[in-house]
């Protein structure tokens, strides 16, 4: 299987894949966020959060990351997502996000959340939450001003059990 879990070497080359993206290409906060939080979940058990990439011949092409909410139990956040701008609308997201469904329900998780733009009028942000609908997550919630740019975040629930 082309997915396979990150090493520390990946860090570059995901930031790369997240900036080539129109959803994080101009965020300088966020790629630095994405930098710190794959650096911090590579080096933890994957019980607790990880990072999974899918390479075609060898080519890292996405990422999706996640975090196990330590405040309650079954809880997991996707943290960063994203495939490669010229290999978008491929199949690669919905295999990344399937791996990781596959890989928290083995460690017990009852529900998947994600968070992601709530700005109507900006096309990546759209596509992401089209994406998560697709994916079977349902709509919970908005919270105002919740990004560093004072955007607002939708907030997805997927339950797996």
């Amino acid at each position: 299987m082309p997915i396979r879990f990150a090493e520390k070497g990946d860090v570059d080359v995901i930031v790369k894949i997240a900036e080539s993206t129109d959803y994080f290409k101009h965020d300088k906060v966020a790629l630095e966020l994405i930098r710190s939080t794959i650096l911090d979940l590579i080096n933890i058990e994957k019980k607790d959060g990880g990072v999974l990439v899918y390479e075609d011949n060898g080519e890292m092409l996405g990422f999706i990351s996640y975090r196990k909410e330590k405040a309650n139990v079954g809880v997991y956040w996707v943290s960063w997502f994203a495939v490669r701008k010229d290999v978008q609308r491929r199949g690669i997201g919905t295999l990344l996000m399937q791996e990781l469904e596959k890989i928290a329900r083995a460690y017990g998780a009852r529900l998947l959340l994600v968070d992601t733009s709530g700005d109507d009028e900006w096309e990546p942000a759209r596509v992401a939450r089209r994406f998560y609908e697709k994916m079977g997550f349902k709509r919970v919630c908005v919270i105002p001003r919740y990004y560093w740019d004072e955007d607002s975040a939708v907030i997805y629930v997927k339950y797996l059990k």
